[in-house]
């Protein structure tokens, strides 16, 4: 008797959910989304809902913080980065090869994201994010340079230096050095 009470009671709380608009298999009765497992490059976050039929519980995941940073984009489960990024989430700068950079002289940033040369080898300088290093302008008979641009580039070294030639013009120009007869 007591098991045909407990099975009426059971059918009854099933006719009033059907009749208020419940349907076998749906957990509308939900808390919020719980936080996600990870800050960024694709995560998993989770809740658990409840059905309105027999209030079974059930156990609900979905993905989250799927961006990257710094120009990277998400896909196939994680960031994909720029060459010059790594990192879960990008958010690195990988020292990658820069030509006439000279070694442990580069730093991320800019915008868009890159990554540039701060100290470039002489002859060359830094042209910003993204474009390496620029070859400085050349002066005649010059055998060292150095540069901060294109148009400001200065004489270090002239060939055969202060024998032939030496720098003139606040070190602009490489002139033919004058001897007169006691020159030697």
């Amino acid at each position: 008797m007591l098991l045909l009470v407990l099975q009426l009671l059971v059918w009854f709380a099933y006719i009033e959910d059907v009749v208020m608009g419940c349907r076998p298999h749906s957990f509308p009765h939900c808390p919020g989304w719980g936080s996600c497992s990870e800050p960024c490059g694709g995560g998993r976050r989770g809740r658990t809902c409840q059905s309105c039929v027999f209030r079974i519980n059930r156990y609900f995941e979905e993905d989250c913080n799927q961006h990257c940073y710094n120009g990277g984009w998400y896909g196939s489960g994680g960031c994909n980065c720029p060459s010059w990024r790594s990192g879960r989430c990008c958010q690195y700068c990988r020292h990658i090869y820069i030509a006439h950079c000279k070694s442990g002289q580069k730093r991320c940033g800019g915008s868009p994201d890159s990554i540039e040369c701060t100290e470039c080898e002489d002859g060359y300088y830094g042209a910003g994010y993204g474009n390496g290093c620029k070859e400085c302008s050349h002066i005649y008979q010059c055998r060292r340079r150095r540069c901060t641009s294109y148009s400001n580039t200065k004489c270090i070294e002239c060939y055969n230096n202060k024998i032939f030639y030496k720098t003139t013009n606040g070190g602009r120009q490489c002139e033919r050095k004058l001897f007169d007869k006691h020159s030697f």
